[in-house]
């Protein structure tokens, strides 16, 4: 993730060239904003970081600034604009939190009954290794705390065209799996991201609800005014206008995303600024009210009962809640999401009612979105209220220590990581410190009188070895 500066005249030069308009829409308050994320993009774009996106700045009810940029389908020089469809990912994830917290408000579901209550047929083992714990609920699905394996993607994607699992052969599938599998982790133990329990809960809506998912869902989009819109990429909703996709800076698919509620959305820029603004809006659609001012403070509350191991993570239905980036700006809540081959990011500023998404049609352009997206965020936000960055954060300096050698030997073995990005560190000890290898970089820390490790030559990061609810874990 580069967040270098382009010289002014290769930036006057891509604008020119590059930019494709998607009709941005006022945005006289945010001109500097959109003058130096429009360089910025315009340079991801010819440093060939993205092929091509859209991004929407919204200011409560407004949309500030729509706009594409790039090209949706590279081979034939179709730019990139604000009706330009894109696959959403994960953030389809966020609009089941939104279906269950109506479902909440109409008394049809309570989030603390077991799963199965909801998903007939519903079990799994307990964790090997751990004692048996909570049983999963549909709270702890919605704030991946329930321990269900998560990626296991059988059928998940497929080349539009071919053979595919609709969503509701998809979640039979997982049902069948999960009933001779075994739960990932305990029950509230750490929040563990898990793609096939945000997906069942497309089955525990249509049930709770004794309403098809597919009619719940536009109806959600209806009040929303996302017209746009679809979980079915097959719809006629979303036939035009489609973007390609790009895989290592290739065109690659069309794929079908048939994981349902964990990520099948396909929605445009301009669409998506209108969820935003129902988030902004305390439930209130385009076309009438989607949820109760109360109930979206609810959805938007944390919801997990702080596990041991989660050390600040913060999720409410679906939603995460913490950006360390943005945390100098109030209470927000934001998502992600990514497919085969397409990439976005999402953030609501709720203090200060100021939202972005960015999508993109890049595989490998996750960190580019999200630079965009949080960069777009800060300079708004700074323009709006004045309100700017603190300087980044500087750890105090700590001499380097000596520890006995058997307290390094006491801190080796096998680590599983508890991140999104899932595997393991092996952890080994050395001359006066300690190694490992992660995502094949070498890393190797030695003790602080502080009591942490870092590298030799840099604090930036340190390391603690402790313990946590029984298990030895490295923060």
């Amino acid at each position: 993730m580069q967040k270098g500066e382009v010289s002014v005249i290769a930036l006057a030069l891509m604008i020119g060239l590059l930019s494709v308009c998607g009709c941005s829409t006022g945005g006289d308050g945010y001109s500097k904003t959109i003058q130096e994320m429009t360089a910025y993009i315009n340079g991801q774009i010819a440093e060939d970081k993205v092929k091509g996106l859209a991004i929407a700045l919204v200011d409560d009810q407004a949309t500030v600034w729509v706009e594409g940029f790039g090209k949706a389908d590279v081979a034939n020089g179709v730019g990139a604009t604000a009706d330009t469809h894109f696959e959403i990912g994960s953030n389809s994830k966020t609009f089941a939190g939104v279906m269950i917290a109506q479902l909440v408000e109409k008394g049809l579901i309570d989030i603390d009954q077991p799963a199965a209550t909801y998903l007939p047929g519903f079990r799994i083992g307990g964790p090997l290794g751990f004692a048996a714990g909570n049983p999963i609920t549909i709270r702890t699905m919605l704030t991946h705390h329930s321990g269900i394996p998560g990626d296991m993607f059988n059928g998940g994607f497929t080349l539009k065209g071919k053979p595919h699992k609709t969503m509701e052969e998809m979640n039979q599938w997982f049902l069948q799996y999960l009933a001779g599998d075994y739960q990932a982790l305990p029950v509230d133990l750490v929040a563990s991201y898990s793609n096939t329990a945000v997906a069942l809960l497309s089955d525990v809506i249509a049930n709770a609800s004794r309403t098809d998912f597919a009619a719940s869902s536009e109806a959600l989009f209806y009040k929303l005014g996302m017209d746009r819109t679809s979980f079915d990429s097959d719809s006629p909703k979303v036939a035009d206008n489609a973007s390609k996709g790009y895989l290592a800076g290739q065109e690659t698919g069309p794929f079908r995303c048939n994981l349902g509620t964990s990520g099948s959305i396909v929605s445009t820029a301009r669409d998506m600024a209108k969820y935003l603004k129902m988030i902004m809006g305390n439930g209130l659609g385009e076309r009438g009210r989607v949820l109760m001012p109360v109930t979206v403070e609810t959805m938007l509350t944390n919801q997990s009962t702080a596990p041991p191991l989660d050390f600040g993570a913060k999720i409410g239905f679906l939603w995460q809640l913490t950006d360390p980036e943005l945390g100098y700006a109030g209470s927000l809540c934001w998502h992600n999401g990514g497919t085969m081959t397409m990439t976005s990011h999402m953030t609501v500023l709720r203090d200060h009612k100021l939202a972005v998404v960015v999508l993109s049609n890049t595989s490998e352009a996750g960190g580019v979105v999200a630079t965009i997206a949080r960069q777009t965020l800060k300079r708004a936000l700074a323009e709006k209220t004045g309100l700017t960055p603190p300087a980044p954060y500087v750890p105090p300096y700590s001499p380097p220590a000596t520890w006995p050698q058997e307290r390094l030997d006491a801190m080796t073995g096998i680590y599983v990581k508890s991140d999104t990005t899932g595997g393991y560190l092996s952890i080994a000890s050395v001359a006066g410190g300690l190694a490992w290898s992660d995502a094949g970089k070498t890393v190797n820390v030695i003790p602080r009188e502080n009591g942490w490790l870092s590298a030799a030559d840099s604090q930036a990061m340190q390391y603690e070895f402790t313990a946590v609810s029984g298990r030895n874990v490295m923060l």
